[in-house]
């Protein structure tokens, strides 16, 4: 299998949307807790735990760009 720099350049895209994924994740979080609380707790924006999960969104983020990269075929190309 030919490693090109098409096959470089959609791992480095997966990376930069997985952690748009997870900053979009911390952003929601942040928003949600001002809405509830009427203040800015940016530990609870750094902090991990709660909802949205910004580990599943990272995670949810790689499988899905991988495996639509990859047509969702279970052998390689």
């Amino acid at each position: 299998m030919e490693y090109d720099l098409f096959e470089r350049r959609m791992g480095i895209w997966i990376l930069v949307l997985a952690v748009i994924a997870w900053a979009a994740a911390q952003l929601i979080k942040l928003l949600l807790n001002y809405c509830r609380e009427r203040r800015l707790d940016l530990d609870r924006a750094l902090g991990s735990g709660g909802m949205p999960s910004s580990h599943s969104a990272f995670v949810c983020a790689c499988a899905g760009c991988a495996g639509g990269h990859r047509h969702f075929s279970p052998s390689p190309r």
